[in-house]
């Protein structure tokens, strides 16, 4: 379709107007990964701390060399284990606090 004959449902054009379909949001894998090392502190080893997140000691190697991007069900449990948000976990802003 061209975009002069690109309509909406309701049938008003669209001229003039851009839509992006893909967003594509690049993450700082290391920096995850050294806040996710944070998380786990000096206490637990990586076998000890993968088990309470459910998972492998050979995967949280991974996450915290930012050689993996961590799941959402990972950052859920990381936000319920340690009370940071899931925010500063990600991008390192808006606090340690939960949100």
């Amino acid at each position: 379709m061209r975009n002069s004959s690109r309509r909406l449902k309701n049938n008003i054009p669209l001229k003039g107007i851009h839509i992006k379909r893909h967003i594509q949001v690049r993450s700082d894998l290391k920096a995850i990964g050294r806040r996710i090392r944070e998380i786990r502190g000096f206490d637990l080893t990586q076998a000890e701390f993968g088990r309470i997140l459910g998972v492998g000691q050979t995967q949280l190697s991974k996450y915290e060399m930012g050689h993996s991007e961590p799941t959402l069900e990972l950052l859920l449990r990381l936000r319920a284990h340690s009370g940071r948000s899931i925010d500063w976990i990600v991008t390192g802003e808006g606090g340690p606090g939960k949100t």
